[in-house]
């Protein structure tokens, strides 16, 4: 009984660890990909700036949801 608090945190720190990597590698991936898609709209912008227009504020929602996946 006098080891079990002891044991508590030290599964707790594991789990916050862990929620902490996972949270770490899902932001990179969406970061990076958002990152992709940018390059490639700039690197060859669709032919109309109505399409331009529609896919920059498609990626500017994504990153605002990023932004606020993060947050919460």
């Amino acid at each position: 009984l006098q080891l079990l608090p002891g044991r508590l945190l030290a599964a707790q720190e594991d789990e916050r660890r862990r929620i902490a990597r996972e949270l770490h590698d899902d932001l990179n991936q969406s970061l990076a990909l958002l990152a992709v898609e940018l390059d490639v709209l700039a690197a060859a912008p669709p032919a109309s700036p109505a399409l331009t227009a529609a896919r920059a504020r498609d990626l500017s929602a994504r990153a605002k949801e990023l932004s606020s996946s993060v947050h919460a």
